[in-house]
C-alpha cells in the first residue's frame, strides 16, 4: 500500500523532485536517528560492556548526541569501585565536539574536549595491589 502510494507520489516528477524528496527523507531519518535512537544505544551499549569488562557498576544519567554540530555530552557518569563504596571515576559533565573532516577521514578528530568536576580514586591494598 505505502508502496503504490510512494511509486504514484513520484510518477512524473523530474529527477531533481525525486532527488530533493528522497534528500529529504534521508535528512528526517539522520536527524530522527542522531537525536533520538542513537543516544539511547550508546548509554545501553556503554551500561552493558564497561561493567562486564571491568567488574564494577556504572551509571549514566544521560548521554545527548547532536548528529548536526557533531557533539557527544554525557552527563552524570559514575563507575563504582569493586568494593562498591564510592566512585573509583566520575565526573558531573563531559562535552566532546568533533570536527566534520572525521566523517571522511574515518578517523575521530576532537575540535574540543570539556570535563566537568572529575573524581578519581585509586587506592592501595594491604597486599600492593591498587584498586
Amino acid at each position: 500500500m505505502v508502496k503504490l502510494q510512494l511509486k504514484t507520489l513520484l510518477t512524473g516528477r523530474s529527477r531533481t523532485e525525486k532527488v530533493l524528496f528522497w534528500s529529504a527523507i534521508a535528512l528526517v531519518l539522520y536527524t530522527l536517528f542522531g537525536f533520538f535512537a542513537l543516544p539511547a544505544l550508546v548509554k545501553y551499549a556503554l551500561v552493558k560492556k564497561i561493567p562486564q569488562a571491568m567488574n564494577r557498576q556504572l551509571a549514566i544519567d544521560k548521554i545527548s548526541i547532536n548528529p548536526y554540530s557533531l557533539t557527544v555530552r554525557i552527563q552524570g557518569f559514575d563507575l563504582r569501585k569493586k568494593e562498591g563504596e564510592g566512585p573509583f571515576v566520575a565526573f558531573d559533565d563531559l562535552v566532546v565536539n568533533l570536527q566534520a573532516a572525521s566523517l571522511f577521514k574515518r578517523a575521530i578528530i576532537v575540535k574540543s574536549f570539556a570535563l566537568t568536576h572529575p573524581r578519581i580514586e585509586v587506592s592501595r591494598h594491604t597486599d600492593n595491589i591498587y584498586s
